[in-house]
């Protein structure tokens, strides 16, 4: 399809749509009973959700790196077998420990996919209509972790956490499928490109410092540890921030921010998700521990909110 042509190709639509299944919040309703079966605290079992999370946000600033080295069908069988073997290792986990493993590979497989769906919109649909179909994007991305806690609440209720990934299984090869006939495979290899892996390192560290340190925050307690991890994300970031702006290699361009508009829409963005994910976790997690409820009613408890925001 040429992209000056005002129509958009099916075959687009679908890749659109393949490329967009995956869960992101779907466990945040079983947190109570998993708390109970392996014995762990609050600020322990959310890791499952704060995890995956991280390794999505850190996984996606390698997308330009990715870009350059494969075509798009190769990079979408790149995160549905991360994300397919995340799923498989949460299933036959007998630990908390090898859960969050489980967890943290999906995370890989959905960080690779997220920014596929944006650049198969902009390489591939007409300028007039990019618009729309990055709302369309958007709205397919977003539907996880909005439904995500009403269909793990559901399952867990009459089968069982472990069944949540189960069932998630054939929708992923449902996209694979789906993606293979039609995610394109256009692509100008650039082999000079050179990922920063001293950047990524430092952004790693600085997150998952910063996520630590707040995690230390449980009941209120101020310790020791919680002003380390704060001290090693500054300097982490500092660190980043510095090589972002005198390193050969640019891992990202972080110039864009100088563009009002541009922060300005983020700052919208970033509370946006952040509103929604917290009532995604305090709802079902408050439900259940301070209400007596069940998994279900936690999770329909999202309802009408997840309704309203996709109406």
């Amino acid at each position: 399809m040429a992209k000056t042509d005002q129509t958009v190709s099916p075959q687009i639509i679908w890749a659109i749509v393949g490329t967009g299944i995956l869960t992101e919040t779907s466990m945040n309703v079983t947190f109570p009973d998993l708390m109970k079966q392996v014995n762990i605290s609050l600020s322990v079992v959310q890791w499952l959700t704060t995890a995956y999370l991280l390794m999505v946000s850190l996984v996606m600033t390698t997308s330009a790196f990715l870009k350059a080295k494969f075509n798009p069908r190769q990079i979408f069988i790149i995160a549905i077998v991360a994300f397919l073997i995340g799923d498989i290792v949460a299933i036959m986990s007998h630990s908390f420990a090898l859960l969050l493993v489980g967890r943290v590979i999906q995370g890989i497989g959905t960080g690779i996919i997220t920014p596929l769906v944006f650049n198969i919109i902009l390489e591939n649909v007409p300028m007039a209509r990019i618009g729309k179909y990055m709302g369309f994007g958007t709205m397919i991305l977003s539907l996880a972790p909005a439904f995500g806690p009403i269909f793990g609440g559901v399952v867990a209720y009459y089968l069982g956490w472990r069944e949540i990934f189960l069932l998630v299984l054939p929708v992923a090869f449902v996209s694979l499928v789906i993606s293979i006939k039609t995610v394109p495979t256009e692509h100008i290899k650039n082999d000079a490109f050179r990922f920063d892996y001293v950047s990524f390192a430092m952004l790693a560290i600085a997150f998952t410092s910063f996520l630590w340190a707040l995690s230390q925050l449980e009941h209120g307690h101020v310790s020791g540890m919680l002003f380390g991890l704060l001290i090693v994300a500054a300097l982490a970031f500092a660190g980043f921030l510095y090589r972002a702006k005198h390193a050969t290699r640019q891992f990202l361009n972080l110039g864009i921010f100088k563009v009002p508009a541009l922060r300005f829409a983020m700052l919208g963005y970033v509370a946006y998700m952040f509103t929604n994910l917290m009532v995604n976790f305090a709802v079902p997690t408050f439900v259940q521990l301070s209400l007596g409820a069940t998994t279900m009613i936690a999770g329909f408890a999202l309802m009408p909110g997840s309704l309203a925001g996709h109406y």
